[in-house]
């Protein structure tokens, strides 16, 4: 439960070391992510509808002519989410090195002499290290959680349009 509860304030640092390590990839990730989403919702109402097409009754020729559209705007739409989920692998790709090289600019640019020796000086060295590391693995995460809340919701808003009693 701790850590449900810290998620959004989890996920606010992991947008803030992005953004700041570079906004136009985050939001490249963001749109590409959500665009991907709508695309899958789009295309799970389509087969939809041309299940309903191919399964009707009469001939089998004006079925395939009635379905050809939906098939085709299937096929779009699995392009246009191909296209999105590489946009958002590359952004991604350039984001997770960015953010970690963010988060270990916040090591101390300067150390005194003395501190190289001491014990305690290393173990704080060792947790900024893990931090870095750590901020990189949070974007990935915090990237796979939003994307999974779209389409839990995307899902939602489907079977609402499909079967409305579901929904309620």
């Amino acid at each position: 439960m701790t850590m449900a509860l810290s998620l959004p304030q989890q996920v606010a640092v992991a947008i803030r070391l992005a953004h700041q390590a570079d906004r136009r990839a985050l939001y490249a990730v963001a749109a590409s992510e959500v665009g991907w989403e709508l695309a899958q919702a789009a295309s799970l109402v389509t087969v939809n509808a041309l299940l309903v097409e191919l399964l009707a009754s009469g001939p089998i020729e004006e079925r395939l002519r009635s379905a050809l559209p939906s098939m085709i705007v299937v096929g779009l739409l699995a392009v246009i989410g191909s296209v999105l989920a590489s946009v958002s692998a590359a952004a991604t790709g350039i984001l997770k090195p960015k953010t970690q090289r963010v988060a270990t600019q916040r090591y101390p640019a300067r150390v005194e002499p003395e501190a190289v020796e001491d014990d305690a000086f290393h173990r704080l060295m060792d947790s900024a290290r893990y931090g870095a590391d750590s901020a990189r693995r949070l974007l990935v995460h915090c990237a796979a959680v939003v994307t999974a809340a779209i389409s839990l919701v995307a899902a939602g808003g489907v079977l609402a349009v499909l079967h409305w009693e579901v929904a309620a």
